[in-house]
């Protein structure tokens, strides 16, 4: 299918959009199946999205029925500054009546692995086909997205869910837990929110008219996300360079 893209001018508007997005579909995913199940993303980004969410939906969206995952998580603890779970409470969950039992956050003082093991096993207890109504994703500037890193081993998995990451060298916390495009790919749902003119380059690689990859140059992690419907990209107009909604 082919990718949904939106362009606003500014980071701000397009944080707008996709929060209006957001709250449009978790009424239709609320009226649906009396539920909104919603995979969070760490970055900037979307901690922006979360706190415009916090100021102006605590009403036109039934919080009491929302869950929330996340799509990746550093193995830190829970308090530390460079945890996804931290910022999120922080900008969102903090903010509305969302009850604690409906938070399902990634145990990272496992370890790794049966961190992993743990949240497949949460997710697929919570609902063994279709877990997530809508899955938030950002882009790296090397065209990662949640966990899931150019050449890594987590892009070969076809049936995990969620499965431990390495993340590259330059990084400082390299332990990550992530999930996979098996499990994506299940969501109805997949927006990703990208702002900066440092993304400018993946976005053209991703999304331009030459984004077809050759022989020699494999895919981006990003490229191979797949959704049950077309993936919907948020952008800002450094962002977005020459493309055109």
């Amino acid at each position: 299918m082919n990718p949904l893209i939106h362009i606003s001018p500014t980071a701000d508007d397009t944080i707008r959009a996709a929060a209006e997005r957001l709250a449009a579909l978790a009424i239709q995913s609320i009226q649906q199946r009396a539920r909104f199940s919603l995979a969070l993303a760490g970055g900037s980004t979307p901690r922006a999205l979360y706190s415009l969410l916090a100021a102006d939906y605590q009403r036109s969206i039934d919080w009491p029925k929302v869950h929330v995952w996340w799509s990746d998580e550093r193995c830190v603890p829970r308090d530390h500054p460079d945890s996804n779970t931290r910022m999120a409470r922080e900008s969102l969950l903090s903010r509305v009546p969302i009850p604690e039992t409906n938070i399902h956050t990634i145990r990272t003082d496992l370890g790794s692995h049966r961190a992993a093991d743990d949240y497949e096993q949460q997710l697929r207890t919570f609902d063994s086909t279709t877990p997530l109504d809508l899955t938030l994703l950002g882009l790296g500037t090397d065209g990662h997205t949640a966990s899931l890193f150019p050449g890594g081993p987590a892009l070969s998995e076809h049936r995990r869910w969620v499965v431990s990451a390495e993340a590259p060298p330059a990084s400082p916390i390299k332990d990550r837990v992530t999930f996979t495009f098996p499990l994506i790919a299940t969501s109805p749902w997949v927006m990703f929110l990208v702002a900066g003119s440092e993304k400018r380059p993946m976005i053209e690689r991703i999304l331009g008219a030459h984004s077809a990859n050759s022989a020699a140059e494999p895919p981006l992690p990003s490229q191979l996300v797949r959704a049950q419907t077309p993936v919907e990209w948020f952008l800002d107009e450094p962002a977005a360079g020459s493309l055109r909604s």
